[in-house]
């Protein structure tokens, strides 16, 4: 079976089965064979077509693109592990079906891939700390009550004195 892996965002690890045989398209509208959200990712973006044992990838006029190896590719024959980035948003081919690079390290030599983490993301709960440098604000309650209260002291202390001088009278 083979498959595509999702490699970054909220759905990291997520694995979309291709066809044994004919084409698969990429995109982000709900018609295509594979939905794929990305703010890169055109509704139409490329297509997977799968014959025999080959897989070739084609964009087919999307607006941002496709890259492999970081350079914009049309067309594509796919190996296992190749990573197609759809605009921004990269996608790993992995599976048994798909062919092994020619020189593969697990078809005995050649160039070793590193592992790649395709576990899902998860969001730290919690207290978030503030970044050095940014100062606490003070708030600007504690001036008001201050004032407030001079204020009524000294409108008490008038009242008092006013009074106080008319009593004597």
């Amino acid at each position: 079976m083979a498959y595509l892996v999702l490699m970054e965002g909220v759905k990291k690890g997520q694995q979309f089965e291709l066809p044994p045989s004919g084409q698969a398209t990429l995109g982000r509208s709900a018609d295509n064979t594979i939905v794929i959200d990305g703010l890169a990712v055109s509704g139409k973006h490329g297509m997977i077509v799968v014959a025999g044992d080959a897989f070739t990838y084609l964009d087919v006029g999307s607006t941002n693109g496709s890259f492999m190896n970081d350079e914009r590719i049309h067309e594509a024959k796919l190996y296992r592990g190749d990573v197609v980035r759809l605009g921004t948003t990269p996608v790993m081919i992995e599976g048994e079906d798909v062919p092994a690079r020619p020189g593969d390290p697990s078809l005995g030599g050649g160039i070793e891939r590193k592992p790649i983490d395709i576990q899902p993301r998860t969001r730290a709960l919690g207290v978030v700390a503030r970044p050095k440098g940014f100062a606490v604000l003070k708030s600007s309650n504690t001036i008001w009550i201050i004032l407030i209260v001079v204020i009524g002291l000294l409108v008490v202390g008038g009242l008092y004195f006013f009074f106080a001088s008319m009593i004597e009278k």
